[in-house]
């Protein structure tokens, strides 16, 4: 528990520094994303949504303040989109309350940002494109994927 609280306020000062595009640029020279996207996979298992929070909301504004060239080397790997469709696909099975329902959602925003930011991001690869027409056909389109069982708006 210890662990988790030192790790959420290294998070709160890393979300403030992901405000200045100065202080983006040196986040992605570093490994922070690779150890930030790492650990929200670790994290959904956690009852600590709080980390999950911090950790979306420090990747969207490195990837919407950084340099467009820093963020597309750092996001055209392919471990941090599976972190973040690990994520996404952890809150399309197991988001019950709102705020789960808010973290997908965010972590669908910050998907959505990536795309426009960094076009080549491997989405296709990583299956992350798959998941995400279907949870926009939902509605529309019976799928028997198990991983749109229990799935809800």
């Amino acid at each position: 528990m210890e662990d988790d609280t030192v790790y959420q306020e290294i998070l709160h000062l890393l979300l403030f520094l992901s405000l200045s595009s100065s202080n983006c640029d040196c986040l992605l020279d570093m490994d922070i994303i690779d150890v930030i996207s790492r650990n929200m996979v670790a994290a959904c298992g956690s009852s600590n949504s709080k980390l999950l929070q911090l950790s979306v909301e420090v990747l969207w504004n490195v990837i919407e303040y950084g340099n467009p060239d820093k963020v597309q080397d750092r996001f055209e790997t392919s471990s941090v989109v599976k972190s973040l469709y690990s994520t996404f696909c952890h809150f399309i099975q197991k988001a019950k309350t709102k705020q789960d329902l808010q973290l997908r959602n965010d972590v669908m925003s910050v998907t959505q940002v990536l795309v426009t930011r960094c076009p080549n991001a491997p989405l296709l690869e990583c299956g992350f494109i798959k998941i995400l027409t279907l949870v926009a056909s939902s509605s529309e389109v019976k799928t028997t994927d198990g991983l749109m069982k229990g799935f809800s708006m």
